[in-house]
C-alpha cells in the first residue's frame, strides 16, 4: 500500500472527468490543506478548467486567504468570486453552535459554565465558516 503522488491521482481524476458531458468539481476547505498541497491542488484544477471541450465548473470554498486567490489568478472570464462576511453568519454558526451543544451534550446542560465555555471554543474556532 502506498500514498498516490499527486500526478497520479490528477492522471485520474483527468480519466475519469472524460467519462462525462458535463462534471461539476466542489472543493470545500481548501484553504485547510497544506499550502503546498494547496498551491498544487489549485494548479490542477486550473488545468482541469482549462481544457479545451470539456464542460468542467469547479466550486471552491475557501476562508480569505492570500495564496488561493494568487493561485487562481489570472480567473478565466467565466469565473466569479463571491465573499461573505463573517458577519453575515456569524448569527447563522452561533445559534447552530447553541443547538448542536444542548441536542449533543447533554452532560453540559446541568452545568451552565462548562456549556459557555464549549461554546466559546467552537464559536472562536469557527472563524466564520
Amino acid at each position: 500500500k502506498r500514498t498516490p503522488e499527486t500526478s497520479d491521482v490528477f492522471q485520474i481524476l483527468m480519466q475519469t472527468v472524460c467519462w462525462f458531458q458535463n462534471v461539476i468539481l466542489v472543493v470545500d476547505g481548501i484553504d485547510e490543506v497544506d499550502s503546498t498541497d494547496r498551491i498544487t491542488i489549485l494548479r490542477c484544477l486550473k488545468t482541469l478548467i482549462s481544457c479545451p471541450g470539456m464542460s468542467i465548473k469547479v466550486f471552491i470554498t475557501s476562508r480569505e486567504d492570500q495564496d488561493v486567490l494568487t493561485a487562481l489568478s489570472p480567473l478565466p472570464e467565466a469565473c466569479f468570486r463571491v465573499n461573505v462576511l463573517e458577519s453575515a453568519t456569524s448569527n447563522n454558526i452561533e445559534n447552530y453552535v447553541h443547538d448542536s451543544v444542548d441536542s449533543m451534550l447533554p452532560l453540559v446542560l446541568g452545568n451552565a459554565n462548562l456549556k459557555d465555555e464549549v461554546i466559546r471554543v467552537l464559536m472562536a474556532g469557527a472563524q466564520g465558516m
